[in-house]
């Protein structure tokens, strides 16, 4: 819940926040989760026009968290929509957003770098493939030793 808290609220705009902020923001997405998950569904007339509840002001993550949260707990989309004055498709995108970030959170992360940190781009890589298939019995050390002065060391190789 963490992770995808993070990725759908707190980068939305481009920039990381600050721990302070970002452990005022999760109690706060606590609180809502929890308001909205205790609180009894209360049902509406048909007849009965639906009001928009005036929201107070929040930062944007914040009216996102309270919409995705409210859809997620079970309220119907043209409440959750009359509710925050938002459209459909916009609710839609957050929810696929909070969804494929939550899948994101739960799957099996390996540890550590996902790359090799001596791993050489396709246009490093190149020269000496073709360096070493021309003398296929010279060793990393020959190769880095023809290869120029800007080769890798012979490990990477």
């Amino acid at each position: 819940m963490v992770y995808a808290f993070r990725r759908i609220f707190l980068y939305s705009e481009g920039r990381k926040a600050s721990a302070h902020l970002w452990r005022v923001c999760w109690d706060f997405a606590l609180t809502v989760f929890y308001e909205i998950t205790t609180t009894p569904d209360t049902c509406q007339e048909e007849d009965t026009p639906m009001e928009t509840t005036p929201q107070p002001t929040l930062p944007a993550w914040g009216h996102r968290l309270h919409a995705v949260l409210a859809l997620l707990g079970g309220a119907p989309v043209p409440d959750v929509t009359a509710r925050f004055g938002i459209g459909r498709s916009i609710l839609y995108t957050w929810r696929r957003r909070a969804l494929t970030a939550l899948q994101g959170a739960l799957m099996d992360h390996r540890p550590g770098p996902q790359c090799p940190a001596n791993r050489l781009s396709p246009a490093e890589e190149a020269p000496l493939v073709e360096l070493a298939q021309r003398h296929p019995t010279w060793s990393a050390a020959q190769i880095q030793a023809k290869a120029g002065p800007d080769a890798p060391s012979p490990r990477t190789i």
